[in-house]
């Protein structure tokens, strides 16, 4: 809710995310409430200063049909 939120999802639109996915309704002051409560934190961890390195780390493969059995299969290959 509150990633959705911090995109600028507005409160209405919010409520009819959260009813069609997951079948329940909430009211506009309890996401008022919700987002009230954590944008403390929120803000402090957007504003964080960011470490002097990071660890990055890349994978990749093509993906390739192979005949094993008598049967294909899709592989992974780097």
């Amino acid at each position: 809710m509150i990633h959705l939120f911090a995109r600028g999802m507005s409160t209405r639109r919010l409520r009819e995310t959260i009813r069609e996915r997951y079948g329940v309704s909430v009211s506009a002051d309890l996401i008022a409430r919700v987002t009230e409560v954590v944008m403390d934190e929120f803000t402090e961890w957007q504003n964080r200063p960011f470490a002097d390195t990071y660890a990055i780390v890349y994978l990749d493969a093509i993906h390739v049909k192979v005949r094993e059995a008598g049967a294909v299969t899709t592989q992974a290959v780097s």
